[in-house]
């Protein structure tokens, strides 16, 4: 499946930038970009090509090295809440990295399935966002081998994920004990409102699960 971002405020979420930083972008590097014919106000992008045109695009050395390396970097002993970001997609890892960052929170980046489960054992994050679809070890099964045990069983899983959203994924994640799931391109206040309240869930109002595994909700405010 692949999804379509229905105007430039949903193409930035997307690429975790301002609108007008990827509205640069396309006149500067040819992102690609489509706009209804007659039309030059109404625009979409596709995902896939988006992440295809990240892969290799110069924008990509606009990163410094310091800000590539902290996306692999093992969190630090500080008192700050620690996210583990699980995606095999650079693109997704590093906007999911930019958004956390920016909220607050210590974030280290994770490609497989395998390696997430043993990052989860080594580091114990507080919360883990996590792709269904990974290269080796797929989501639900990096989550139900984390909820088996009981060093690893309490830590919040939230699901993510631009392939597999379906009212059986949900449900199944559901089913595994996830705090949570979303599916791209991702409301940033979602996100953050899921974390949150699955980190601290005396805080939030007690209906909050439902929201979490509802396709259509979106959690607008606190209690």
């Amino acid at each position: 499946m692949n999804v379509m971002l229905n105007s430039w405020k949903e193409i930035a979420e997307y690429l975790a930038v301002g609108v007008r930083t990827a509205q640069r972008w396309e006149g500067l590097y040819g992102m690609p970009v489509h706009r209804l014919p007659g039309s030059a106000k109404i625009c979409f992008a596709l995902a896939k090509e988006l992440d295809h045109w990240m892969q290799s695009a110069p924008v990509r050395l606009n990163r410094s090295q310091a800000s590539a390396q902290a996306l692999h970097r093992p969190p630090s002993p500080k008192s700050m809440p620690t996210v583990m970001a699980v995606d095999d997609n650079d693109v997704h890892l590093y906007a999911l990295h930019r958004a956390l960052t920016a909220a607050g929170f210590q974030v280290f980046g994770v490609r497989t399935g395998s390696e997430a489960i043993i990052k989860a054992f080594q580091f114990m994050p507080s919360a883990i966002i996590l792709d269904v679809d990974l290269p080796d070890v797929n989501g639900f099964e990096v989550c139900r081998r984390l909820k088996a045990e009981a060093g690893t069983a309490a830590i919040p899983v939230i699901f993510h994920t631009s392939m597999e959203d379906s009212y059986e994924a949900r449900q199944q994640a559901r089913a595994l004990g996830a705090a949570g799931f979303l599916a791209y391109p991702m409301n940033l206040q979602t996100m953050m409102a899921m974390i949150k309240s699955s980190i601290a869930p005396s805080s939030w109002p007690r209906d909050i699960d439902r929201f979490n595994f509802d396709s259509t909700s979106r959690l607008q405010e606190r209690r």
